[in-house]
């Protein structure tokens, strides 16, 4: 077939005819494809922000465990309650062998102390590198101003309090290299239930951040620890870390505060909003440091206590605009891609199968057309096919034959030299062909 013949302006309406309705159709199927990819694009990445901030949440409560039945424990030791009561030096050597000890078989204790009525540390048993070990009476400091003395001195025997997560404090200066801590705190008691000292226990939380840093981020999303306040106790990138502790004012709350607001309704979920996707869980301290983590040597019954809880924590994962945007972008340009393809693609069939129809159409009118020139012609008119067959005639070839279209269809033309008739009726039948037409 030569399409080129047939003018634009011709096939122009063959080819919007089956043009359109496909066009409508791959619209409207790319449309509902790219919503649903994109949606389930979406839903994947919010159960994966989900599941980040859970595994981040167990890693903070493996490492927390059992802290308040180990200080609970320590706190009823007959050895420190003698000691506290006489003393002496023979009392002070068996409580520290047996802090000693505790310390080095937990390896998790920065400090454990015993603090008397006035603040003054009459036992300190320090974990470095890898020994527990006392320290001299002469090194012991007044802690009298510290806030987890002042706070935990204030409680009566059988309560705890629980302290910020914050950097230790020597001598009035924050140690360095930086040792994050948490210090849980009870007050000890005489025969007579009447408070005589504080027993601390300095959590030595570097692991437990180690542990937590170590939850895989992505180079999208950004996991973060914060306290209650919304500052920073670590974040992926390491920016504004503990600036609480140095008189700093940037934090979570204060540079996303829609956010934070929305967050502190809930212990847990996801937020949307324009700076992106934030997952979050809530953490209280002291929750998961009463589950007994205690070596079977050290366990022990514990009972209900009221705990003076100051601390939580929010394990936050934010998934930014910027990578939300670009998912957007990826997604889009693939589908436009894809559906530049796909139109061309129907395009140029949709203009063969025009060409084709208009073909048709012409030559079913030529063949109408032969038709009504056959039957309205008064000239004997026969078609053979290449073998010479007849395959069509018109009704004038039959009147002046005297052949019916039974009798010569399929038949050669040498039919009519057959003999059935006489030469008189052939030379009248050629007259009458030749006079008219």
């Amino acid at each position: 077939m030569e399409f080129s013949k047939h003018p634009f302006r011709v096939v122009l309406p063959y080819f919007l005819k089956i043009f359109w309705p496909l066009l409508v159709a791959l619209i409207g199927a790319f449309v509902a494809y790219y919503v649903v990819d994109l949606r389930h694009e979406l839903k994947l990445i919010k159960s994966g922000e989900a599941m980040q901030v859970r595994l981040a949440t167990n890693s903070l409560q493996r490492d927390i465990e059992g802290i308040i039945p180990d200080l609970e424990y320590i706190a009823g030791s007959r050895t420190l309650q003698a000691y506290i009561a006489s003393e002496d030096q023979w009392g002070r050597s068996r409580v520290v062998g047996e802090l000693e000890r505790f310390a080095q078989d937990m390896r998790r204790y920065d400090q454990i102390r015993w603090l008397d009525r006035n603040g003054r540390e009459q036992l300190r048993i320090e974990y470095r590198g890898g020994r527990a070990k006392a320290v001299a009476e002469g090194a012991l400091q007044d802690k009298s101003g510290r806030y987890y003395f002042r706070e935990s001195i204030k409680l009566a025997p059988g309560e705890i309090y629980v302290s910020s997560l914050d950097l230790n404090v020597e001598q009035g200066v924050i140690e360095e290299p930086h040792r994050p801590i948490i210090r849980f705190a009870t007050p000890t008691s005489d025969s007579r239930g009447k408070v005589n000292g504080v027993l601390v226990f300095n959590y030595l939380a570097e692991r437990l951040i180690d542990n937590f840093a170590r939850i895989k981020s992505s180079e999208v999303n950004h996991l973060a620890l914060l306290n209650a306040e919304g500052f920073w106790l670590y974040n992926s990138q390491h920016k504004h870390e503990w600036s609480f502790m140095f008189g700093g004012e940037e934090n979570f709350a204060n540079r996303f505060a829609a956010e934070w607001s929305r967050m502190r309704e809930s212990s847990q979920g996801q937020v949307e909003s324009n700076e992106g996707l934030f997952s979050f869980n809530t953490i209280h301290v002291a929750d998961y440091a009463l589950r007994v983590g205690l070596p079977e040597r050290y366990q022990q019954v514990h009972h209900d206590d009221e705990h003076h809880l100051v601390d939580k924590w929010f394990v936050v994962s934010h998934y930014p605009k910027e990578a939300i945007a670009l998912l957007y972008n990826e997604h889009t340009g693939l589908y436009l891609l894809t559906f530049v393809l796909a139109f061309s693609v129907i395009a140029t069939g949709g203009w063969y199968v025009a060409l084709l129809n208009l073909d048709k159409d012409q030559i079913m009118n030529r063949l109408q057309l032969h038709a009504r020139v056959m039957e309205s012609a008064t000239n004997g008119v026969v078609i053979t096919d290449p073998e010479l067959r007849i395959i069509d005639l018109n009704e004038a070839f039959s009147t002046i034959t005297g052949y019916s279209r039974r009798e010569i269809m399929g038949k050669e033309p040498s039919l009519l030299a057959s003999g059935r008739h006489d030469k008189d009726f052939y030379k009248g039948m050629w007259d009458a062909i030749e006079h008219k037409g």
